[in-house]
């Protein structure tokens, strides 16, 4: 995308207000495609980027295009003012991208002071979580319940016993030659990911991932001849729990993440996932 995101001189405020309705509705229903194929021709059209730039910068982001969603961003700073809320849910989700916790908890919180919104205060959660702070976090859990119970009020909220048994019922579906596997590597249960797990590959590691393999696999082992990290599968119970509507959906979203992770131990790629029946 054009690194400046002002509209173009032909672009009418009736114009530009209707693309931006346009846009926002169609990130908020999650189709970041059609999205982006309609910013393009707003650029086409030189009516230029219709929400100043931050749903550029928040595609960017799910790229993980991040100099772009920088570029993007600063083209926003020059044309918003500080407390529009499509820039602070910018900011806020970059902050959150680099790890820069602190920040983006505030970012959140500065929006959901300008109105209460279900989605923010699970962003607002995920926050607290990574910062430690696990009671406020389950707080704001409850918050985007109350707000929105039929979105978001049957979220799955385990004690780690009842995690650890879906864990386990995911492990004995296993073919058994993968549950033969699976047992080479510890399963960790954390809450969300730490920082210092993100420390070396921050990006690859995001604050909201489902789960993640650390260590070397069995193919870097072959070609190495040793592996130098302990070897992990990591589940990270708030996040999955957050990610799932509800109970039903959280015990197969553990399986499909622990199968994930284990083919990664194992040393395939996304493609080889799928043919091995593990995705």
């Amino acid at each position: 995308p054009a690194p400046h995101p002002g509209p173009g001189p032909s672009a009418t405020p009736m114009d530009q207000t209707a693309a931006a309705d346009r846009a926002w509705e169609l990130w908020e229903r999650g189709e970041t495609e059609a999205l982006a194929r309609f910013l393009e021709r707003c650029q086409r059209r030189g009516s230029g980027e219709p929400s100043g730039g931050v749903l550029s910068a928040l595609l960017a982001l799910e790229t993980q295009d991040m100099p772009g969603a920088q570029r993007w961003l600063e083209g926003a700073r020059r044309a918003l003012p500080a407390a529009d809320p499509g820039l602070l849910l910018a900011q806020a989700e970059f902050d959150l991208a680099h790890w820069r916790l602190e920040p983006a908890r505030a970012g959140f919180a500065a929006l959901l002071e300008q109105g209460p919104d279900a989605p923010l205060w699970l962003r607002y959660s995920l926050c607290a979580d990574l910062l430690g702070d696990l009671a406020e976090g389950e707080r704001a859990v409850r918050a985007a319940g109350e707000l929105d119970p039929e979105g978001f009020g049957r979220l799955p909220w385990l004690e780690v016993d009842q995690f650890s048994a879906l864990v386990e019922r995911a492990a004995e579906r296993l073919a058994p030659e993968f549950a033969a596997a699976l047992g080479r590597w510890p399963v960790l249960i954390d809450p969300v990911p730490s920082r210092l797990l993100a420390r070396e590959r921050p990006l690859e590691t995001p604050p909201d991932a489902l789960g993640l393999f650390v260590g070397h696999s069995d193919l870097e082992r072959g070609a190495e001849g040793q592996g130098t990290a302990p070897a992990a599968i990591y589940l990270f119970q708030r996040n999955l729990q957050r990610f799932c509507g509800d109970a039903e959906m959280l015990e197969e979203e553990v399986a499909t993440t622990l199968y994930h992770e284990l083919g990664h131990a194992l040393g395939f790629d996304e493609e080889g996932l799928t043919e091995l029946g593990l995705e």
